[in-house]
């Protein structure tokens, strides 16, 4: 499944560019498009019919990546960076997006996740960042998580980048998300 690759890229881009993300980061700028394009350059060598921006059916939205990995197969996968206002020492400027607002962008990714059919592959790679350096998660993150663990299906944490900046320490975790399944 195309998230299953896609994590291992994502991971791979972000430690080959970690001077940018830790900069970017300590800024509190999301860098989604960049991303999104260093990872097609990764994926398309191994998936050379991968498409960005695919527009779903009967509608005006679209999802990061698509992919047909089989006959039947349609994977589906959107890319989504979260800034804190956490690690103020890491930070040089406070977020001018409310987490709030970003997570109901996710909430809103999900529920768009959702009308496909059960059959094709639907998924969520989420980035967010800074969260403090170390193994605790963020106290004030937790009520943000449990909103994605309602709207979602499932959500797993998948990957930790540790982040330095001007001798500050911080990191960006990921997570996978998967809509819900249509109730029965």
């Amino acid at each position: 499944m195309l998230i299953d690759r896609a994590i291992p890229v994502a991971l791979q881009v972000l430690q080959a560019n970690l001077p940018i993300l830790s900069r970017v980061a300590a800024e509190r700028k999301r860098l989604e498009n960049w991303l999104r394009l260093e990872m097609l350059k990764i994926l398309m060598k191994e998936y050379p019919s991968i498409e960005i921006e695919k527009g779903l059916p009967g509608g005006q939205e679209r999802c990061d990546f698509w992919l047909m990995e089989s006959e039947t197969l349609q994977n589906w996968l959107e890319l989504k960076l979260c800034v804190t206002n956490y690690c103020s020492r890491y930070c040089t400027n406070t977020s001018r997006r409310p987490i709030t607002n970003q997570i109901s962008e996710i909430e809103r990714d999900l529920r768009k996740l959702e009308r496909l059919p059960e059959t094709q592959s639907r998924n969520i790679l989420l980035i967010a960042y800074p969260f403090p350096d170390s193994s605790e998660t963020q106290p004030q993150w937790l009520p943000h998580l449990a909103r994605l663990k309602t709207a979602a299906g499932q959500v797993s944490e998948v990957f930790t980048v540790q982040l330095e900046h001007n001798g500050n320490f911080a990191r960006a975790v990921a997570y996978s998300l998967a809509p819900k399944r249509a109730a029965a």
